[in-house]
């Protein structure tokens, strides 16, 4: 099925290089027609490019080479409206960058250790620095817009605390570190070097290591790192999608996002929260969960960003919705 996928939607899956492209063509019984009664998808194929690259990719946009393109730099969106026949825009994103700490590494199984990390870390800066405003510090573990999301228990910039914690610590005198990126990507890179900068005031010694998308996850799936960088999207308005996959090493399915980390408590609370369908109970029951995971859990984090894409004059109903995802069944050229 990954090589040759089957189902009902508006595309086929046509042709698929790993690492290069994917070919979508048109499904000619998809069932979905617009408001005139024309039949979804317009366009009759389009083609997937996977460009990690940033730079690589916005002078694809920029030669014609793509006609749309996701991920634009926000450093760059003024700079390519600024270009006839080029648009570039955000909107909202149910999304988290964050960095998970494994638990496999002493230092991080430290709870004064994790916090420390989470009140030295700038947000605020890091959203004016390299979001150019089109983003908000990320202050709870539910995505920003998804029920039950509160920032009430999220971390703020405290380097006075963040020392104080640190010197209550089991690694007082600090230690060295490394943390896994994505090559290719800026965002990634410039958050790794604030936190470089950042983590170094409270005696922590981060060395940076940019791998390729696949390799980056290959080691975080296998828990051979120490921190790595990850960014995340909510498929749905309920949180309890992301929160297995984080939170949940019983149920989850993913060692609690491959960082090792167990809480009884949390875990019991979770699921109470699966198994309760009043929505004031489960609020509740996500209150306590919110505050716990951002006190005790084994992430940092950082960012929720917005979705960032670019397109051609000729190129219509080409958006990003809240979930990430693009809804090319709606789009064409002209």
């Amino acid at each position: 099925y990954k090589a040759h996928p089957i189902g009902s939607g508006p595309f086929y899956v046509a042709q698929w290089l790993p690492g290069q492209y994917t070919l979508l063509k048109r499904n000619p019984y998809y069932w979905e027609r617009d408001a005139n009664g024309i039949q979804y998808p317009y366009l009759d194929a389009v083609k997937l490019v996977f460009l990690p690259n940033d730079n690589t990719r916005m002078l694809e946009v920029e030669g014609g080479q793509l006609d749309a393109a996701v991920d634009v730099p926000y450093n760059l969106i003024n700079t390519i409206n600024d270009r006839p026949g080029l648009h570039a825009d955000t909107t909202p994103q149910f999304g988290v960058m964050a960095i998970s700490l494994n638990q496999k590494f002493a230092p991080f199984r430290d709870i004064k250790v994790r916090q420390a990390m989470n009140y030295a870390i700038n947000r605020a800066a890091i959203v004016k620095a390299i979001f150019f405003g089109h983003a908000q510090p990320a202050l709870s573990p539910i995505d920003q817009g998804v029920d039950f999301w509160t920032g009430k228990y999220g971390y703020t910039y405290d380097l006075a605390k963040a020392k104080s914690l640190m010197a209550a610590s089991s690694v007082p005198q600090g230690f060295k570190t490394a943390l896994l990126t994505v090559s290719g990507s800026s965002a990634s890179a410039n958050i790794a070097i604030i936190m470089q900068q950042e983590l170094k005031q409270i005696g922590i010694q981060m060395s940076i290591q940019p791998l390729d998308p696949s390799t980056q996850y290959a080691l975080q799936q296998k828990e051979q790192y120490q921190m790595a960088y990850g960014y995340g999207t909510s498929d749905n308005l309920d949180p309890n999608e992301n929160l297995s996959y984080s939170i949940d090493p019983v149920n989850g399915g993913a060692d609690a996002a491959y960082t090792h980390w167990s809480d009884p408590q949390i875990i019991s609370l979770f699921h109470q929260t699966q198994t309760t369908i009043n929505t004031a109970a489960r609020a509740k029951l996500y209150a306590q969960v919110r505050q716990l995971v951002m006190e005790r859990g084994p992430f940092l984090w950082l960012i929720n960003p917005t979705n960032s894409y670019a397109y051609h004059d000729d190129v219509h109903g080409f958006f990003i919705q809240n979930t990430a995802h693009w809804p090319l069944w709606v789009a064409w050229k002209s």
